[in-house]
């Protein structure tokens, strides 16, 4: 199994899932709920978490079954 790979699309994943909890944000300041910082800093750190994966490790082109099997089941349980 190639671990880089496998994390380097996690992180991938840890930022798309990230950007997509930007758009709760103006509807919180619209309803005065209080829960903007929350989604705002929820974001952020997954943003960080997501870039340092991307970053650290490096893509790799040939990704098997295993990788798969790894990418979809740490993207279950950890995201």
């Amino acid at each position: 199994m190639r671990i880089g790979g496998v994390l380097n699309l996690l992180g991938k994943l840890l930022i798309i899932l990230s950007l997509m909890l930007l758009t709760p944000i103006p509807f919180s300041f619209y309803f005065h709920d209080g829960m903007t910082g929350t989604f705002l800093l929820c974001s952020l750190l997954g943003l960080f978490a997501g870039g340092m994966l991307l970053f650290t490790f490096l893509p790799d082109q040939d990704l098997g079954y295993k990788d798969g099997f790894a990418i979809v089941t740490f993207s279950w349980i950890g995201l």
